[in-house]
């Protein structure tokens, strides 16, 4: 496959493709299965028609239209215009053309660039392909990506010195700011701009017995921005634990109990109280809505533990992953 790649890319004397628009142009062409509502990772079918039995491999990109709009006009030099294209697309795959000229190859879609999937129709799927010491290109498919999710932050570990996060962004992370740090080292590790890895935040005391508070600010390459900003607690038998400026959205309250841990949870919102029995070593999420008052944009919640041993609290808006927009007034994490 490698010698298949350096063929192809040297193999380039002359490229014959005209500019968009995109309609199919005369000679092999290719359509593709799903153009619209695309993710990164997807699979597509890309078919080829009327290749002719001397173009024996053809290699497959997703390129930005604007790009690809961009590159050197075909002519006297094909490589200047295949090595514009190549330089600044997606992922190049080669395939085998059977002699009959028609082939359809299973393709795994990613973004060409941070530019590509904002808008429908800015990215497109086209094919070039070897005969003879020349490079044939095809007509290109314009596609659109669905909108990426927000960057998510999602608790990996937590206790009473501190807590570790991981930060992610499907369409890239571009930032990561601490926006409340109070009585807390927070360690933010550098990142490559633009990766869709989770990067691991990690925020430790520094006065293990004063209460702490972190919250961060993330940013992904479409700008779309998540204040990472649930309440984490520990909560001990007979402490009382007040939150107040809690966004009305996080009302879900995530107990993880230790063993013994405690017997039972005594919660207070406005004038609404409830009471919540825990069994050693449970794991239990309670919806909270029904205690806080549906025209408010925040609201302050009272704990209080009963029990042998502490318990793990976490109040949020309920997803694994939390996305809320709204501004970091609550902490990230709060110790006692």
């Amino acid at each position: 496959m490698r010698r298949m790649l350096v063929s192809l890319a040297i193999a380039l004397a002359a490229v014959v493709v005209p500019a968009l628009p995109l309609e199919a142009q005369a000679g092999p062409t290719i359509a593709v299965s799903r153009t619209t509502g695309l993710n990164d990772g997807d699979t597509v079918n890309v078919m080829g028609a009327d290749w002719s039995s001397r173009l024996r491999l053809v290699g497959i990109f997703v390129c930005d239209t604007a790009v690809y709009n961009a590159a050197p006009a075909a002519g006297g030099n094909g490589d200047a215009r295949f090595d514009y294209i190549f330089g600044r697309c997606g992922d190049f795959n080669v395939y085998s053309v059977p002699t009959s000229g028609q082939f359809a190859v299973q393709y795994l879609v990613r973004r060409g660039t941070a530019n590509c999937g904002n808008r429908p129709g800015d990215c497109v799927i086209y094919a070039m392909a070897e005969r003879g010491s020349n490079v044939f290109s095809t007509n290109a498919v314009p596609i659109s990506f669905a909108t990426p999710p927000p960057p998510t932050c999602l608790p990996m570990s937590r206790g009473a010195s501190g807590i570790a996060v991981d930060v992610q962004a499907k369409s890239g992370l571009r930032a990561i700011d601490v926006t409340t740090a109070t009585n807390a080292n927070v360690v933010v590790p550098s990142f490559t701009n633009g990766t869709t890895d989770p990067v691991h935040v990690t925020a430790t005391k520094i006065d293990p017995t004063r209460g702490s508070q972190v919250a961060l600010r993330v940013t992904d390459l479409k700008s779309a921005v998540s204040e990472c900003d649930p309440v984490i607690a520990t909560l001990s038998p007979r402490k009382v634990e007040v939150f107040s400026e809690v966004p009305a959205a996080d009302h879900f309250l995530t107990v993880v109990n230790t063993d013994p841990g405690l017997r039972r949870i005594v919660v207070k919102v406005a004038r609404h109280t409830e009471v919540i029995k825990l069994r050693p070593a449970e794991t239990k999420l309670v919806d909270l809505a029904r205690l806080v008052p549906a025209t408010d944009h925040a609201y302050a919640i009272r704990l209080r533990g009963v029990g042998r041993g502490p318990a793990q609290i976490t109040i949020s808006d309920g997803g694994a992953a939390m996305t809320a927009a709204h501004p970091p007034k609550a902490a990230m994490f709060t110790h006692p």
